[in-house]
């Protein structure tokens, strides 16, 4: 099965002005004393803080210092400006993540995002933190196995909270993707599907971020446990039944003086997997996991490489070029006290960074730059007291002030994180703006399937008696259209008539059936002397009674085979029987109608005919008739039932989660039941009127049918001895002279040879058959039309002209209470249309603050 990927379609402007973007301070942002109030939470936890793969190494000093002054300047003028920004900022990003929790992607890709990506060990976890001013915990069990979408928000009553929910899209096959260039699909993962979002925690301690943080990517891990193992476990579990996943755990964290930021981290690439034989995949999943983030185009990537890494030697960074999104890509110089150390190996990695910061080194140029952070060292995360946001970002500046070599300095608005954070918000700004028109239009076909979907909710009704009472118009005249069958509604009156006419034909197909051969009469067997002749017959198109090979005994002398189907009787082209009309057919032979009528004779004179024997004959030819009626009329119960549950669904289409529908079907189906029990009893009272005894006045009928029946069945007799004599002519000849059907038909019309046959004894037996067919025939169409007029007029007719009555008396539409709580639709119904409503004033809202935005830029 071939799985769509993400599609990647190139930007257009539309002719839209680009944003001018907010533009920011030359200078670095300084961090004083004076910001100790900004941010007192501890970074890291004593607990469980042990040294992770992505921390920076305590490195050596460096020249260049600045004044106090010059530092509280560009501290003041910093904030001015983020103050600036912070407003729209927080309102943008707050906006966009409004819209992704509803679903809507800007050109079949994703809305404006921001992700982070670099190699195993690049620091991109300090990067995290420090961006977030959040703790994130270190230990092994937290190495990045999947992406995470990270969200920061200031929180207005000053608490500190986080949502942690798991966003599943994909799950575990054993099979490896069709398509190996759709980079949507991955390797024994089986999506994209509609995503699947679990709620796994909210806490309000900071210091439970860990250990919920190990769960919920454990549950990522694990797809085959239920979640609430993990989530609802206090003691830390471990084992992982994938090793990587590409199922997102989501982090939504609130907290006094947290930035307002978004963004994906992605796991660390890599370029082997250690001591894991048969894993290599793992590491085409990373490099596939990457390139289906960053070849999105609405896209801003993050990259973080360790400054003691050549830069083209990050796979990273290969991926981003691969991907050619150098262009929508900032880079991030991590643990920038290793650079002191590095000069005593490799004296020029000074001039290779200041070249990278010119944008001189054109094999790792970005489009928007480098910048250099330096985040606590493992020393100082092991601190008794834990180090505080603020102070940690005192740290970060006092070290880019003394201890960084002064040739960077002109580059002082690239260092720290506080310039790193300003950067990116007025990169993912001017990036948003630049993409209203599209997301506008995203929005805008959002809201218009919401609107779809509300219009399928009836509205709610401010006289709800009256309501009931038009929605049982609407049914009685859907029922009415189809029993009436009206205008171009006779599908359902076409259906009964078939039903009618094929009870009608099965009851003629279950006619008695008269076996007029001669009682004790066998048909000789052929006597041959030649055994040359023995094929002749093989081909000839009309069979015949004489046999097609004949047999030898064992001292070689012929034998004489007596066929087994050829009888010389002419047929009728025989139909497909339904398997039950066999086995209530009758079978009238002349020997058994002579020995019923010779015991039920009171006569000592046998040719006298007892009628009562008669009658009897004729009940045993109908004791099929109500295994037939039956069949009947439940095809008739059951399809006039389907045309009542498709009246009532077609007329309440809109009310079809509301009591109303319920309580419609169950008095609907009450009704049905009582009359379809009434008429099912009726027609087996008509059924057993025919079984209890033969009665007919229509007896000039009855004749002329017995008449012609029994012209009928003297002819198909004649027809028989004509056979049998021939048969007996052939049987003493050889078998190429046997007669064929032709010259048996002209025998039928040779008075010679009719005068050559035996006296006929069965005349009587003949007639009798004739007369038992004949009111069969006549009782049979009785039958029919007379069940056709109860069901028409009694179960049709009545069940219309009493529908509106039933359905008020049990719709108890008098009661305007009851009818208000009928016309409500029920909990899940009416939760779906209050969130359909919640969502379109959210989109609404969207909207109206996406055109401010665009007249705003």
């Amino acid at each position: 099965m071939t799985r769509s990927g993400v599609k990647q379609e190139p930007h257009e402007n539309h002719n839209e002005p680009t944003a001018p973007a907010p533009q920011l301070p030359s200078r670095p942002i300084s961090i004083s004393s004076t910001t100790t109030a900004m941010n007192e939470e501890r970074v890291g936890s004593s607990d469980d803080t042990i040294r992770d793969e992505d921390v920076d190494m305590e490195g050596i000093h460096g020249a260049g210092t600045r004044g106090a002054d010059d530092r509280v300047e560009d501290f003041n003028s910093a904030l001015h400006v983020l103050q600036g920004l912070g407003k729209d900022i927080r309102e943008l990003n707050t906006l966009i993540r409004s819209l992704e929790a509803l679903g809507i992607k800007a050109n079949g890709t994703s809305l404006p995002k921001l992700v982070i990506v670099g190699d195993q060990s690049a620091g991109k976890s300090s990067i995290v933190e420090g961006l977030t001013n959040t703790n994130l915990p270190r230990s092994e069990g937290t190495c990045t196995r999947c992406p995470y979408r990270i969200t920061t928000t200031a929180s207005r009553d000053g608490t500190w909270s986080c949502k942690v929910s798991l966003f599943r899209e994909y799950s575990v096959t054993d099979k490896p993707r069709e398509d190996p260039n759709d980079l949507a699909c991955f390797d024994y993962w089986m999506g994209p599907h509609e995503p699947h979002v679990d709620h796994f925690a909210t806490i309000t301690d900071e210091s439970d971020l860990g250990h919920v943080l190990r769960q919920a990517q454990l549950a990522i891990l694990n797809p085959s446990i239920p979640v609430t193992a993990f989530s609802k476990s206090k003691a830390p579990l471990s084992g992982h039944e994938v090793n990587f996943s590409p199922n997102v755990v989501r982090l939504d964290i609130e907290g006094p003086g947290l930035p307002d930021t978004s963004f994906y981290d992605l796991p660390g690439a890599f370029n082997l997997v250690r001591g894991a034989r048969g894993k290599d995949y793992l590491v085409d999943f990373i490099r596939q996991l990457i390139q289906l983030y960053v070849t999105d185009e609405k896209a801003l990537i993050l990259f973080a490489s360790s400054i003691e890494k050549e830069i083209d030697m990050d796979l990273a960074f290969r991926y981003i070029k691969d991907a050619d999104a150098v262009d929508r890509c900032m880079g991030v110089l991590t643990k920038p006290d290793l650079l002191t150390g590095l000069l005593h190996n490799n004296p020029k990695r000074e001039g290779d960074v200041l070249q990278l910061l010119q944008g001189d080194d054109v094999a790792c140029e970005l489009g928007h730059g480098w910048y250099v952070t330096k985040q606590l060292s493992p020393a100082e995360l092991s601190e008794p007291i834990r180090v505080t946001h603020a102070e940690a970002r005192r740290r970060e500046q006092a070290f880019f002030e003394r201890q960084w070599p002064a040739k960077f300095s002109a580059f002082a608005s690239h260092f720290g994180t506080q310039n790193l954070q300003a950067a990116i918000s007025q990169w993912l700004t001017t990036h948003t703006v630049r993409e209203l028109p599209e997301i506008m239009r995203c929005v805008e076909s959002k809201l218009g399937d919401v609107l779809g979907r509300l219009a399928e909710f009836p509205d709610p009704p401010q006289w709800p008696t009256v309501t009931v009472s038009q929605e049982i118009q609407k049914i009685v005249s859907a029922v009415s259209r189809q029993v009436e069958g009206t205008g171009l509604d006779m599908d359902f009156r076409n259906d009964i008539r078939g039903i009618i006419a094929s009870f009608s034909t099965n009851l003629s197909k279950v006619q008695s059936d008269a076996v007029l051969s001669t009682p004790g009469w066998r048909k000789p067997a052929f006597s041959v002397d030649d055994d040359d002749v023995d094929d002749q017959n093989e081909d000839r198109s009309t069979p015949v009674s004489t046999p097609n090979k004949r047999q030898r005994a064992a001292n070689g002398r012929a034998v004489n085979v007596t066929p087994l189907s050829h009888s010389r009787v002419k047929r009728e082209p025989q139909t497909i029987q339904v398997p039950q009309l066999k086995d209530v057919q009758a079978t009238l032979r002349l020997d058994y109608v002579r020995d019923r009528y010779v015991r039920g004779s009171r006569s000592n004179l046998l040719s006298k005919i007892n009628p009562e024997v008669t009658d009897s004959l004729i009940l045993s030819t109908i004791g099929g008739w109500p295994v037939l009626a039956e069949f009947m009329l439940s095809k008739v119960l059951k399809r006039f039932k389907s045309m009542l549950q498709g009246c009532v669904d077609s007329a309440l289409s809109s009310r079809a989660k509301t009591q109303l529908y319920a309580q419609t079907v169950k008095a609907v189906d009450a009704f049905y039941t009582r009359l379809a029990d009434e008429q099912a009893a009726l027609v087996r009272r008509v059924v057993q009127w025919e079984m209890h005894k033969p009665t007919t006045f229509d007896n000039h009928r009855l004749a002329q049918i017995e008449r012609l029946k029994e012209k009928e069945l003297l002819h198909k007799r004649l027809e028989c001895r004509v056979n049998e004599k021939c048969d007996e002519i052939d049987a003493t000849m050889p078998p190429n002279k046997a007669l064929d059907m032709e010259a048996r038909k002209e025998k039928q019309k040779n008075a010679k040879f009719l005068g050559e046959l035996k006296d006929e004894e069965w005349d009587r037996e003949v007639s009798a058959i004739a007369q038992i067919q004949a009111y069969y025939e006549l009782a049979s169409k009785g039958l029919v039309d007379t069940i056709a007029k109860l069901l028409e007029r009694d179960l049709l007719h009545q069940f219309g002209k009493d529908l509106e009555s039933q359905l008020a008396i049990g719709l108890n539409v008098a009661d305007p209470d009851w009818c208000a709580k009928l016309l409500a639709e029920d909990p899940k119904r009416e939760a779906e249309r209050h969130k359909l409503l919640a969502e379109k004033k959210k989109l609404e809202e969207a909207l109206g603050k996406l055109q401010s935005w665009r007249v705003r830029y």
